[in-house]
């Protein structure tokens, strides 16, 4: 299907008279594709005014990406038990809410007591693809590339492997092209349910790195290794999180559902503060900051579980692997004409200023 993407642009190009074979890289290509779908989505997602991360709930509000729609339940955690302040991650291929349905305890009458908790103990493995120093490599870089998780029971586990991927198994071409082993992991792995994360993971920032997530393991981890064969490895750091608990009873409160008002994080004191903005039981606030949602709420209110809707990250662009974004079964005109543009503009800037200025400067 992308080898068809690819020529769909390369006609789009011809009836511009500015295809030149030899001219672009496959790998160009993909990039191109890849930065276009985003660009697609902002178009056709119809956003709230004064805050750019939600959108209209409405058929209307996501015409034209309904296949990136999706729906998943988060656990939240006591952020600041002080300022009682609730926090939860957001999925891995979390890219814009939609909407959001929260779950709070409440009681107007006295502070609500917490009787019993959900709890989750996590674990993460922090890395990055490492060059493939192997000599003697011509079209085969990163073949028989592993990532082994080791256990301190002295067990390996081991959680992606090349070789279990045909058009990875016999490497690639280009020791420089190792992102595209960091975009197979996240296209396969950072779904609503996986593991893997890029670079933000509980507010905290990894510049570059993947971040594998453990929850309650039966084994414990001990240190994460990323290898080609037994010839060559590197030892990737680990860290141990601690508990996040999740209120689950109460003795005292009722459950009830509200509907959040997601504010901008630099509104966030002014209205907590203010007679009629502060947090009530059936709007409380909330605000979105490094890949997780806040809630707050107050000693009356608290806040266990949401349920949200959001739009995912759409799959990168990859000739090697045939990976793509879902909507380019349905918009392959719209976005090959885009990403035609795209190129003349990155190719020649003085006669696509606008196009330039708006795709690559965002």
């Amino acid at each position: 299907m992308v080898a068809l993407i690819h020529a769909a642009l390369e006609q789009k190009l011809q009836s511009n008279g500015a295809f030149v074979f030899g001219a672009y890289s496959k790998y160009q290509y993909d990039f191109i594709l890849t930065e276009v779908a985003y660009e697609f989505i902002k178009r056709y997602a119809r956003k709230k005014p004064f805050w750019n991360e939600r959108l209209e709930d409405s058929p209307v509000g996501h015409e034209g990406i309904n296949s990136l729609i999706e729906r998943t339940t988060i656990n939240l955690s006591v952020h600041n038990e002080d300022e009682h302040i609730y926090v939860g991650q957001l999925p891995p291929d979390y890219l814009m809410l939609v909407d959001d349905s929260l779950h709070v305890f409440c009681n107007c009458k006295e502070a609500v007591n917490v009787s019993d908790t959900t709890d989750v103990h996590e674990y993460i493995c922090v890395f990055e693809v490492p060059s493939d120093i192997r000599v003697d490599r011509v079209h085969d870089f990163f073949e028989d590339f592993s990532i082994v998780l080791f256990n301190q029971d002295l067990t390996t586990s081991t959680i992606y492997d090349t070789d279990d991927y045909p058009s990875l198994e016999n490497g690639i071409e280009n020791n420089e092209e190792r992102y595209i082993l960091t975009q197979h992991i996240l296209n396969n792995f950072s779904n609503k349910d996986g593991n893997f994360y890029y670079e933000y993971y509980r507010g905290k920032f990894y510049p570059g790195k993947l971040i594998y997530v453990l929850k309650n393991p039966i084994k414990v981890p001990l240190a994460l290794l990323t290898y080609f064969g037994v010839t060559a490895s590197e030892y990737i750091y680990f860290e141990d999180l601690g508990t996040f608990s999740t209120a689950s009873e109460s003795t005292n409160a009722s459950e009830i559902t509200s509907a959040p008002r997601l504010i901008r994080h630099a509104d966030t004191s002014n209205l907590r503060t203010h007679p009629f903005g502060k947090t009530s039981k059936n709007s409380p606030l909330s605000n979105i900051d490094r890949k997780q949602i806040y809630y707050y709420g107050t000693k009356n209110i608290v806040p266990t579980t949401v349920d949200i809707v959001y739009i995912k990250r759409p799959l990168y662009t990859c000739h090697i692997t045939n990976e793509y974004s879902d909507i380019y079964e349905e918009y392959k005109t719209e976005l090959t004409t885009l990403a035609a543009s795209a190129l003349l503009a990155y190719n020649n800037a003085d006669t696509n200023q606008i196009t330039a200025r708006h795709l690559f400067n965002q």
